[in-house]
């Protein structure tokens, strides 16, 4: 069954916020263009090794202990998490009705993820529960990824208007916690919900010849878009000859997302 959101989840989600600074407006954290950043999802750090202003990790893989340990440092600590795939093996998978599972997702890296029914008012729940957790283990700002799934093979047709109604859902729970948010890729609604989030994450603008898409609206507006680019180490040169004067925070990463890390020199 396929469940429009409406405005009533709004106000649950915003009933179930733990955290003290919910509605109290703009109590999130707000970084600049041109925040430096590192991104580790299948591996913890164990030090604060990097002197970076943000670090992205993985919501559920990541001890409070090394949230607390980086935010010391002065780190921020973004939390990510899939939004728009169901990941046999999470600790809510239970949570998932059978209902709101789809396709196998297209990567063959990731098949065994299956695309979700955002349109469903049980998925965003699951969303903010997760959202829930971020704020319980001291998270600053969410990375929900997959939340372009009207260009992909869902099994469900969800539109471009659900899919921005649901990243605006997201943004609006985020923002209802205290967290900050960040919109991962879908550059195709920036015109639409890139006011409601705090920050970009982008995959690959650089082979696909698109990052200036961001001028007119993170980078006009003093957002920053955190970057990866999964080349070798060796391409970065020629990678932040084009990112660093638009104003990108770049990294140059593999696709496991593990320690290793090039930055602009």
């Amino acid at each position: 069954m396929r469940v429009l959101l409406a405005p009533l989840p709004f106000v649950a989600l915003m009933a179930a916020c733990p955290s003290s600074s919910c509605g109290e407006g703009d109590a999130w954290w707000q970084p600049a263009t041109g925040t430096t950043w590192q991104i580790t999802l299948s591996v913890v750090p164990t030090t604060r090794d990097q002197d970076v202003e943000a670090w992205d990790l993985d919501l559920f893989d990541t001890p409070a202990a090394t949230i607390e340990l980086l935010q010391a440092g002065g780190t921020r600590v973004i939390c990510y998490f899939s939004a728009g795939t169901f990941e046999p093996g999470r600790p809510d998978e239970a949570s998932f009705p059978a209902r709101v599972l789809g396709n196998a997702y297209e990567d063959p890296a990731f098949v065994e993820e299956r695309y979700l029914d955002v349109t469903d008012d049980a998925v965003l729940g699951i969303m903010a529960a997760r959202m829930d957790l971020a704020v319980n283990k001291g998270c600053d700002a969410v990375d929900p990824d997959n939340v372009d799934l009207f260009d992909h093979d869902t099994g469900f047709d969800i539109t471009e208007a659900e899919m921005r109604d649901f990243n605006l859902a997201l943004a609006a729970a985020a923002h209802a916690r205290g967290l900050a948010i960040g919109l991962k890729n879908d550059m195709a609604q920036l015109a639409d919900v890139a006011s409601a989030y705090q920050f970009a994450v982008n995959e690959e603008c650089f082979a696909f010849d698109e990052c200036d898409v961001y001028l007119d609206n993170f980078l006009a507006d003093g957002k920053p878009v955190f970057h990866i680019e999964y080349v070798e180490s060796s391409q970065a040169a020629a990678v932040c000859a084009v990112t660093e004067p638009l104003g990108l925070s770049t990294v140059i990463k593999s696709y496991e997302l593990d320690a290793p890390v090039t930055f602009c020199p």
